[in-house]
């Protein structure tokens, strides 16, 4: 068989299980109901990183292995690639879908645009709320433009379908989206937003629609999680509420990948040979 015919069968049926393991493994932890921003993202994306190493760990066996190879992928390895593959299809067709631009009913005020971001704020909310109540709402939506969070919610919808149908990933999926209202809450605060006008904000937001800010992703939206948000900017005494102190995260995370994703190349190269030999859908 050829050898990177070989691979890419390899690599897209164990990519996927990869991600399903690592996924349902993380599912087995109990999750506090409020973390930080950061620590939200990596617990949603850590089962693509390793469905990443299993990849990099098949490209390092392809590097000593002969073209043709001496091994065969069985029927199951083509049935979970097509498995897997058509995961991979709906994922894209979702990601398409949520890049239109959506239809603003029900959109009270929001941040809007996956490359050009622009808040829109419809006439209901402008003249339901009050000047304080007004620029509360836009300096959150504002601290959502800065970070461009439109990108990031969308990739993070993308990335969450690349896990189903594991029964966690929404959940993991929600608790990140109301850990990055709750941060763009703390950045608006900063910035001179009184909680309790923030908080006002919110509540008349979602009376007027099912959402406040970024309804691609229907983002912290639900009763649930709009109370809480409005709970915690009350409790708050300082105006700077919790800041997320994960600031190291972003620095080192991307060292400690590559770092990993180099060490799986190797463990390939050096071991890939033996380990294929365990798995039921090689035939030699």
């Amino acid at each position: 068989m050829e050898r990177e015919e070989l691979l890419c069968l390899l690599s897209t049926a164990l990519f996927g299980m990869a991600v399903w393991v690592a996924a349902l493994a993380l599912d087995k932890f109990p999750s506090r109901p409020v973390i930080s921003e950061r620590r939200a993202w990596w617990a949603l994306v850590a089962p693509l990183f390793v469905g990443l190493m299993t990849t990099a760990f098949l490209a390092g066996w392809a590097l000593q292995e002969p073209d043709p190879t001496d091994e065969w992928a069985s029927g199951l390895t083509w049935a979970i690639a097509g498995w897997m593959s058509a995961g991979l299809i709906r994922a894209l067709w979702r990601s398409w879908l949520a890049a239109r631009t959506p239809r603003l009913e029900n959109t009270p005020v929001a941040t809007l645009g996956l490359f050009r971001h622009r808040i829109v704020v419809s006439p209901v909310f402008v003249e339901a709320a009050g000047p304080a109540v007004l620029a509360a709402a836009l300096s959150h939506e504002l601290a959502h433009k800065q970070a461009h969070d439109p990108v990031r919610i969308w990739l993070a919808q993308f990335f969450a379908d690349l896990q189903w149908p594991v029964p966690g990933t929404a959940k993991r999926l929600r608790t990140w989206l109301l850990a990055l209202e709750m941060r763009r809450d703390d950045e608006a605060v900063a910035n001179g937003a009184g909680p309790m006008t923030l908080a006002e904000a919110i509540i008349l937001a979602a009376r007027l629609g099912n959402n406040f800010s970024i309804p691609r992703a229907r983002a912290a939206g639900s009763s649930r999680e709009i109370s809480a948000r409005v709970q915690r900017l009350i409790e708050a005494k300082d105006p700077v509420l919790h800041r997320d102190r994960a600031r190291a995260s972003h620095l080192t995370a991307p060292g400690a990948l590559v770092i990993c994703l180099g060490t799986s190349l190797w463990l390939g190269f050096i071991y890939g040979e033996r380990l294929l030999a365990f798995f039921p859908g090689i035939i030699r």
